[in-house]
């Protein structure tokens, strides 16, 4: 069973220094001693009393609120009743009017949430060593229109299905075009444009993370990377030292 925590539980000690110039951002050496002290309290109309506290290293000041999914919002939302929304396929102005709030509080609750998964499964990969072979593959859609194509990079693990990795590239409309269509896109290029080589580049960010878990094996044995074999899968695999392992 697992074990339920309220969300609105405040925090009674800070884990580490919110400061990220400060040495004692880094948990482990924040938990070696007493970094800092209780700086009082103070009020407000949506959080009540809340307690503040002081780093000793870099002065930073901070509070409860600071290390909480909650920071800087005048209202709390059920982050696992989100969740739980969200994997029913549940649409951002759906949930916003189940929950009688606005599309951007719903839009705003859901990068927390998603930055905080992405963070627990960057974290949970330290030291993880990867047991099976990859499948590497790219889907294809839009962003807001057909004029930003986009393409989601992924790495799965062949047996497990799990994603290991994935990154998002952009790209410039290509194909056919009526004459309207290429005065749209020039306009557009006028403002911005995709960098180039992009998919290259997140194909390389992919890769990467996918051979640092590969090298946590004790026994560092070939593995198959599952392609469909493109011209610029292979150009950002032979960037880096490690693809020789594969095969």
């Amino acid at each position: 069973m697992r074990r339920v925590i309220p969300f609105s539980r405040p925090v009674a000690r800070p884990e580490f220094c919110p400061n990220p110039e400060c040495p004692l951002h880094d948990r482990t050496l924040a938990r070696t001693g007493q970094w800092f002290q209780h700086y009082g309290f103070y009020h407000s109309q949506s959080g009540g009393k809340t307690r503040r506290f002081y780093c000793k290293y870099c002065g930073k000041t901070s509070s409860s609120r600071t290390f909480s999914l909650h920071y800087w919002t005048h209202r709390k939302i059920d982050f696992r009743d989100l969740d739980d929304r969200l994997n029913s396929c549940a649409g951002y102005r759906q949930i916003g009017r189940s929950l009688s709030v606005s599309y951007r509080v719903v839009k705003n609750r859901v990068l927390r949430l998603a930055r905080n998964y992405m963070n627990l499964l960057d974290t949970s990969y330290v030291g993880f060593p990867l047991t099976e072979d990859i499948a590497f593959d790219g889907f294809e859609s839009y962003m807001r229109s057909q004029y930003i194509p986009d393409n989601f990079n992924i790495a799965v693990g062949c047996t497990s299905q799990v994603p290991y990795a994935f990154t998002l590239s952009l790209f410039r409309r290509r194909g056919s075009m009526t004459e309207q269509q290429r005065r749209n896109r020039t306009a557009l290029d006028a403002i911005w444009r995709p960098p180039p080589g992009d998919l290259i580049a997140s194909c390389r960010v992919v890769f990467r993370d996918i051979l640092s878990i590969y090298l946590n094996r004790p026994e560092l044995s070939p593995f198959v990377l599952t392609t469909d074999k493109k011209p610029e899968y292979r150009t950002a695999l032979k960037s880096l030292p490690e693809w020789r392992h594969l095969r």
